[in-house]
């Protein structure tokens, strides 16, 4: 309450009392609704759930309905409602709605899948054998990056794990049905672009960067996909061309996309120069060991490792280091 009323007594702030917000709050049919649902079954609040999951999937990116909305609420209540209490709701409704970011926003929509991964059944292009889905591809495969034919160098894999992406349609919807699937935080290129940006970014209207100039990759829907089986071939170039559109096979940031490119620098040489699968092997034991299980669930280090390329590549250097220094340990115990 005390902060309640350093908040309105400032004199920017919206001029309504903590028993008028209250009253609001608690006389208000979501907070009656909201009581409903404290009492109501497992199974109602499944069906609830399913309900609300089939409307997020009819207006995931429909920008425009969503601007005609907050259009239509401050024309409503500026104009046409006298009430300062009603008024002074609606503000603090879209001031809290604002401070959501992007990445809760995603969450919230299930828009978020596990890492940088597509689904198992997109395609590319590789070198020997032509079109193929990306669950058939192996380590030392050749594939087309957009420009060039680039290696595989390691090859992400989630078991039986299945989880939701977006599925970005695109092209002329009565002639062709194409499209690409990945996870929302995965990303991809942009027409003319030469900084890769989230799928979960990508807009209705987009044009995609795809393989021939002369064919059409504007965006004209994006839903949520469910129970997909994701995957993540990690490339030499850092791209990788998926169902004819020009991905990174990176995701968050273009920023950190060039960060682990460049740490990841050691094990395409050890692929290129020693061992493809020692080198995918290593690779396994950093990201899946020491990065996802000591790394991440650690405060301090997980950060460190953010912030600091130094710090990421020692990490990254470490794990050959260590492998190299158990073999040469064995082969002298062997020699002895």
């Amino acid at each position: 309450k005390q902060e309640w009323i350093q908040f309105v007594d400032h004199p920017d702030s919206m001029q309504i009392t903590f028993t008028q917000f209250k009253q609001n709050i608690f006389n208000s049919f979501a907070f009656k609704v909201f009581k409903d649902l404290k009492s109501e079954t497992n199974e109602a609040l499944n069906k609830l759930d399913e309900h609300i999951k089939k409307c997020q999937d009819s207006h995931i990116d429909s920008a425009q309905i969503l601007q005609d909305i907050d259009r239509k609420l401050l024309f409503t209540s500026i104009k046409f409602d006298d009430n300062i209490k009603t008024d002074s709701m609606h503000k603090i409704i879209r001031i809290l709605a604002s401070r959501i970011t992007q990445k809760e926003r995603r969450r919230l929509e299930g828009r978020v899948g596990e890492g940088s991964c597509y689904d198992e059944y997109d395609t590319v292009y590789e070198l020997n054998e032509g079109v193929k889905y990306i669950r058939d591809l192996s380590v030392g495969d050749y594939v087309f990056d957009g420009q060039d034919y680039t290696k595989i160098y390691f090859i992400q894999k989630y078991g039986d794990y299945k989880g939701n992406m977006l599925e970005i349609k695109y092209g002329n919807p009565i002639e062709e049905d194409n499209s690409i699937i990945l996870t929302s935080e995965h990303l991809i290129y942009k027409f003319g672009d030469k900084v890769p940006i989230i799928s979960g970014d990508i807009k209705i209207g987009n044009t995609l960067n795809g393989v021939d100039a002369n064919n059409n990759y504007t965006v004209y829907s994006i839903k949520i996909v469910n129970n997909k089986r994701p995957i993540n071939p990690i490339t030499t170039s850092g791209k990788l061309m998926v169902n004819n559109i020009i991905t990174s096979v990176f995701s968050q940031s273009a920023l950190e996309a060039k960060r682990l490119h460049e740490a990841a620098a050691i094990f395409r040489w050890i692929s290129d120069n020693i061992n493809e699968e020692l080198a995918a092997k290593i690779i396994d034991f950093y990201y899946n060991v020491i990065y996802k299980k000591i790394i991440v669930p650690n405060s301090y280090l997980h950060p460190l490792f953010k912030q600091s390329q130094i710090f990421g590549i020692v990490i990254v250097l470490s794990v050959p280091a260590l492998i190299a220094m158990v073999l040469f340990k064995l082969n002298a115990h062997k020699t002895i």
